[in-house]
């Protein structure tokens, strides 16, 4: 018997398991002692002092199996892959690569163009801010004297409207239409118009006249303030909303935009 059967394992054997096998051996014929247990345990010993010491075990499987276990010789069958597949996989991979940095500078792009739309955000804020508080701030009173005045026609088809004009010696404005019928552009002497403007942004917000004792104050059109402070508080509403909006994703880069759209809409509404 070798040395491996004695202590019940295959060549294959680590360290370990030659002494778990060693002491699982002993104890069994310990426990059960019999007539030959003298020379099994002696088999025992001389099989774990060689299979315990590397030098010692590799020159027992020197001999006995004329080259270790481990280093049985196995021979590799390599495959050669087609070519068109693997051109096929190079070119998905490339593709996948190229779309994935197309992507990630998209992404920069738009991460480029969010911070700076917060900039302009900013800017649209603090304007709408003043506007708003413009409209609560005095503002001046100019006494005017009208030099001449026109209608002309704006818009087309069914937009199509008349606007009232009316020229003065600092303030070229339209103005309501009924301002034609109550001031009296004609008379001997001429009537004062009084025009309330801002006192930031200098915009013309109302026209009074004199109707008698009467003082006739009419709201302009075609300003921020043609429908009181609907304009201005539109336009905070909106930036103010969007501002709050910190963090990036592709919805807010969308909604980036709003406050920029509410201006111009606000500017058209003019």
């Amino acid at each position: 018997m070798t040395h491996y059967e004695i202590l019940g394992l295959s060549g294959l054997a680590t360290a370990d398991d030659v002494n778990a096998a060693y002491a699982r051996r002993v104890n069994e014929h310990l426990s059960q002692p019999a007539e030959d247990s003298p020379q099994i345990m002696a088999q025992l010993k001389a099989a774990y002092a060689v299979l315990s010491d590397p030098v010692l075990r590799a020159q027992y499987d020197q001999q006995l199996y004329g080259s270790s276990p481990e280093q049985t010789a196995v021979e590799y069958v390599v495959e050669e892959e087609d070519p068109a597949e693997v051109y096929r996989r190079e070119y998905i991979q490339k593709k996948q690569l190229e779309k994935e940095k197309a992507h990630r500078a998209n992404e920069a792009w738009r991460r480029g163009i969010f911070r700076i739309m917060r900039v302009v955000n900013f800017v649209i804020l603090a304007f709408a801010i003043t506007l708003t508080l413009d409209y609560f701030l005095p503002g001046r009173m100019n006494e005017e004297w009208s030099i001449r005045e026109w209608s002309e026609q704006r818009g087309g088809g069914r937009h199509r409207y008349t606007a009232c004009m009316i020229k003065t010696m600092h303030f070229t404005i339209r103005v309501p239409c009924s301002l034609y019928y109550g001031y009296h552009y004609n008379a001997d002497e001429p009537q004062s118009l009084f025009i309330l403007e801002t006192t930031v942004f200098k915009i013309p917000r109302t026209i009074s006249y004199k109707d008698g004792q009467k003082m006739i104050t009419l709201s302009l059109p075609d300003t921020f303030y043609s429908f009181g402070l609907m304009k201005p508080l539109f336009l905070l509403g909106i930036t103010f909303g969007i501002l709050l909006i910190r963090r990036y994703n592709y919805s807010t880069f969308q909604f980036c935009f709003m406050p920029v759209c509410a201006l111009f809409i606000t500017l058209a509404w003019i």
